[in-house]
């Protein structure tokens, strides 16, 4: 959580630094998101980011549904380098439009880094099931935000199926409560 008077992105830089699994990660920046690579190490140059495989974990919530939501994602390379983790308040929403924002914001962002082979990973079973399309999406809202992240997967190539893993996601996880902690 946020210590007294302390600024969201330090706080966010924190969490990044105090999980066990990038302890061994250094060379923090912040610029309205968090790039981590490994110590002594700058991160791999767009052409070899975009030929290593990379996993998207996204997460979003709502403290009420609607009430204020935040989305996160966090960009991985295969070898567990971070190349991206960000956190947004998102304002009023639902747990649903959250767990599409973070989705299309992780895509948006892998896009930008030229990655053209990414993994999602999420533990929201309704975005998951209707991304494979096995459910059909029946919410307006949803479906212009399906739409959206459907065209975007598209135009990366190669985006493996979204997958549900809760036991994966606890960076993106923290990224969303300390946004949401940080609008309120």
């Amino acid at each position: 959580g946020l210590d007294h008077g302390e600024d969201p992105r330090d706080a966010v830089v924190r969490e990044v630094q105090e999980l066990g699994r990038f302890a061994s990660l250094c060379d923090v920046h912040v610029a309205g998101a968090i790039t981590v690579g490994r110590a002594g190490e700058r991160l791999a140059p767009m052409a070899e980011m975009a030929a290593l495989g990379v996993r998207l974990f996204t997460d979003g919530g709502a403290r009420g549904n609607p009430g204020p939501a935040a989305a996160a994602f966090v960009l991985e390379q295969e070898d567990g380098t971070v190349l991206d983790a960000r956190g947004d308040a998102i304002g009023i929403q639902t747990n649903n439009v959250a767990e599409y924002t973070a989705l299309l914001n992780g895509l948006r962002r892998a896009a930008e880094l030229g990655v053209t082979d990414v993994e999602v990973v999420s533990d929201s079973e309704l975005m998951v099931k209707q991304m494979r399309g096995e459910y059909k999406v029946k919410s307006e809202t949803l479906r212009g935000l399906f739409e959206q992240a459907s065209g975007l997967a598209n135009r990366l190539g190669a985006v493996r199926d979204p997958a549900v893993r809760r036991e994966h996601l606890e960076l993106a996880d923290r990224l969303v409560n300390e946004a949401l902690d940080a609008s309120l």
